[in-house]
């Protein structure tokens, strides 16, 4: 160690203040630190398990399904197209729930559409009952999109109506 006032040798640098360790800075460095960990005889003990989760409730069947199979329910709520899963996929269990709520859609389209030309007088009326068979027809699609059989409101009743036109085909 040099002190600043030693004279220095031609061609070597005098140490930096910073670089030269005093004694104070030495004996914290050399001072131990305390654990705060927990003595060994203590042990600790690991948390209980986690309870198992409940079941899904089962107010609608959720199965896995082909993404095939979603596009065909999803088309059974785009008005005349559901003639595509009829004619294709009509003996699947989730393209058929879909598809018998499709055609309660269209054929509530079809009557507003003929006494929307017949009553002009109503057409407010009338234009309201198709935002609601919009509506329902949105709801259908989300509920083919997470893979639900879940009925529609209002719709739902009458689509069950439409069994014996599956049997029959």
């Amino acid at each position: 160690m040099t002190n600043e006032h030693e004279p220095v040798a031609p061609g070597t640098e005098a140490p930096k203040k910073e670089d030269v360790a005093s004694p104070s800075t030495t004996t914290l460095l050399s001072t131990p630190v305390e654990s705060t960990a927990a003595p060994a005889s203590e042990t600790i003990s690991p948390p209980p398990p986690l309870p198992p989760t409940p079941p899904a409730p089962a107010e609608s069947a959720k199965v896995e399904h082909k993404s095939g199979t979603i596009a065909l329910g999803i088309l059974s709520y785009l008005g005349i197209l559901l003639v595509i899963p009829f004619l294709v996929s009509r003996n699947d269990p989730f393209v058929r729930f879909h598809l018998k709520q499709g055609m309660v859609l269209l054929v509530i389209e079809v009557i507003l559409w003929i006494l929307s030309g017949m009553f002009y007088g109503l057409i407010s009326l009338i234009n309201l009952l198709e935002l609601g068979v919009i509506i329902l027809a949105i709801i259908g699609i989300v509920n083919v999109l997470q893979r639900k059989e879940k009925e529609l409101p209002l719709v739902g009743s009458f689509s069950k109506q439409l069994d014996p036109l599956f049997n029959a085909v």
